[in-house]
């Protein structure tokens, strides 16, 4: 793993969030697309958040076909669908640090599988940031109304 590379994913996505002026009314999302349920992995994820409100979890099937022979599957109306986990929590703040860290390093040696599961909501601005990797983020943000 090249630090310097990492380091400088790390200071993009800080900026990049930090510049967003999120405030402390977060829904923050962690999508177990599998349903693989590793708990280390939410361990981590779950300390990186600060002032957790209210949670809540729960499963829906979808399809995904090209990668049917890796993950398992269920028959629901005669067609293989995946489970599916979503667990939603309110919190205040986030060690972005940490949390972001950990997620650029999904793919290149790091310790916990993060990439492409953690979304962050501010309730008050309805502004979405999404770091999926160290390969890039997506921010979505509504368009601000100006006054004439």
């Amino acid at each position: 793993m090249n630090e310097a590379y990492v380091a400088e994913c790390l200071n993009l996505a800080e900026n990049m969030y930090n510049g967003l002026h999120v405030g402390t009314d977060l829904l923050i999302v962690y999508e177990d697309c599998y349903s693989e349920r590793e708990q280390e992995n939410i361990f981590f994820f779950e300390s990186c958040l600060k002032g957790i409100g209210q949670t809540e979890s729960y499963c829906f099937f979808w399809k995904f076909s090209p990668m049917k022979e890796t993950y398992p599957a269920a028959l629901a109306n005669n067609q293989e669908v995946h489970v599916c986990t979503r667990r939603l929590y309110e919190a205040k703040d986030i060690d972005t640090r940490r949390l972001f860290l950990e997620i650029i390093c999904s793919d290149i040696g790091g310790k916990y599988d993060l990439a492409s599961k953690v979304f962050i909501l501010d309730m008050a601005t309805s502004c979405l940031f999404h770091l999926y990797d160290d390969r890039g983020l997506w921010v979505s943000k509504p368009a601000e109304k100006r006054a004439k």
